[in-house]
């Protein structure tokens, strides 16, 4: 272990940020700080609330953890510090205060919230607030314990986690902290540049060095980087798909987009449609919407060489496939729409046709490996739509239209939409494609599938 760090709790904001008091603040932060990481080094740790850099005795020996409102001013006496960690209340108004803390480690205690704008974290607020604020201490104090404690066992893999929209600092957190946790590296280390050229430039260079590529898309598309139309987060799934072309298939990229987001952004709408309907802009990559803990799993996974589809010839499908007389239907569908699809699966079932349909298995990886196999193996599909997302439903339209890359050598016998009028745009586009397209509608929607799929 390294020699034991001289903490020092530095407040650079006002005494009260809208409700909350920040001496008392800072009192539960130190408190809460000092049991967390007392337990991860195994001896008891000090840490000293000071007003003034005044009171440093050693500069060299001594981590500087500032807390940072909007409007705060950093000195540049912090420079001389051995480690500077900022916690942030609020995002800085000021470009030039910004620019200061953007090379030092950074913990972002607020929220973005629609009608009251920045909102800090407390370890008692309501709904995720407070949850996110202990994830964030521990995060603290592991930052402190990754320098002065017992080294943590190292993967040689890296992997780039791309820059987020503001709102979705957290979950990106979240992400990178079970990363480093099994101890895998994540880029970018800083703060990618806010210029396309030089944007890029960095990009490239860290993807050069990675083993895995993850995009986390948020409800909004974001601002416009300088010298661009475009946003960080579509210039780097941008560069990414550009470099897997290039390098062939050497990276592997997962584009996520958790299935709680409501879109209401309209440019973020359109370019999910766009991303879902251009297969160059999903080079290399899954577009999945799927649970967080979900991802963690198939991330892993990936890294651990088993890849999306690696259990795909121990798993079977229900239906008889290709070789049987008996016809075989596939029913793809939401877990939000089960109870639906069972009643549609048993109908087809008493029309004689065996069914294999969505299931959620031990793993991602399984379950992707399983949907993919039966779209390899049935001889008719149908696709159920009602309460799932629109950018669900396109996805799995392509991935329909992507079953000869599953191992598919003939086309299926019927393919069938069976949509809700949430999704009168897209049955419009369905029928154009060759869908059977059937109408939700009282219970019908059962005999007439059956009387499609005998025909």
């Amino acid at each position: 272990m390294a020699a034991k760090p001289d903490i020092k709790f530095l407040s650079l904001t006002n005494k009260k940020l809208g409700e909350v008091d920040i001496q008392e603040w800072i009192d539960h932060l130190v408190s809460g700080f000092k049991l967390v990481l007392s337990q991860s080094l195994n001896e008891q740790v000090n840490a000293e609330v000071i007003d003034s850099l005044k009171s440093i005795k050693d500069p060299s020996k001594t981590v500087a953890i500032s807390i940072v409102g909007s409007d705060s001013k950093i000195p540049s006496e912090l420079e001389k510090v051995s480690q500077q960690i900022y916690v942030l209340l609020g995002p800085l108004e000021d470009k030039n205060e910004e620019l200061k803390v953007a090379g030092a480690v950074n913990f972002e205690f607020f929220t973005l919230t629609d009608a009251e704008g920045p909102k800090v974290l407390e370890p008692t607020g309501f709904r995720d607030f407070g949850k996110n604020y202990w994830l964030k201490l521990v995060d603290l104090a592991y930052e402190i314990n990754k320098v002065y404690g017992s080294k943590p066992s190292t993967n040689k893999k890296n992997v780039f986690l791309a820059a987020v929209n503001p709102r979705d600092r957290g979950v990106r957190d979240e992400i990178r902290r079970d990363l480093q946790r099994r101890g895998y590296s994540v880029l970018p280390k800083g703060n990618i540049p806010d210029d396309e050229k030089k944007a890029s430039e960095a990009i490239n260079a860290d993807l050069k060095n990675v083993d895995l590529c993850i995009h986390v898309l948020g409800k909004e598309y974001g601002k416009e980087i300088n010298a661009s139309k475009k946003s960080m987060v579509d210039l780097q799934n941008s560069v990414a798909a550009e470099f897997c072309k290039k390098s062939k298939g050497k990276l592997r990229r997962i584009v996520w987009q958790s299935p709680d987001d409501i879109v209401k952004d309209q440019k973020q709408r359109e370019y999910l449609d766009d991303l879902v309907k251009s297969p160059e802009l999903l080079e290399g990559a899954e577009f999945l919407r799927i649970p967080i803990e979900h991802l963690k799993t198939l991330m892993v996974d990936i890294l651990l060489g088993k890849g999306y589809t690696s259990n795909l010839a121990a798993l079977t499908v229900d239906g008889p496939g290709d070789d049987s007389p008996e016809e075989s239907t596939y029913v793809v569908f939401d877990p939000l729409d089960k109870k639906w699809a069972e009643e549609i699966i048993g109908e087809i079932k008493k029309g004689g046709s065996k069914v294999s349909h969505s299931k959620i298995l031990g793993t991602v990886s399984e379950s992707m490996a399983y949907h993919k196999k039966c779209l390899a193996l049935s001889d008719s599909v149908v696709l159920l739509a009602d309460k799932a997302s629109p950018q669900w439903v396109v996805a799995k339209m392509k991935d329909i239209l992507k079953s000869p890359g599953f191992g598919r050598i003939k086309d299926f016998s019927s393919r069938s939409f069976v949509a809700s009028k949430n999704h009168k745009e897209l049955a419009d586009n369905a029928k154009k494609e060759g869908y059977e397209v059937i109408d939700k509608d009282k219970g019908t929607e059962s005999k007439k599938l059956k009387e499609t799929l005998k025909s």
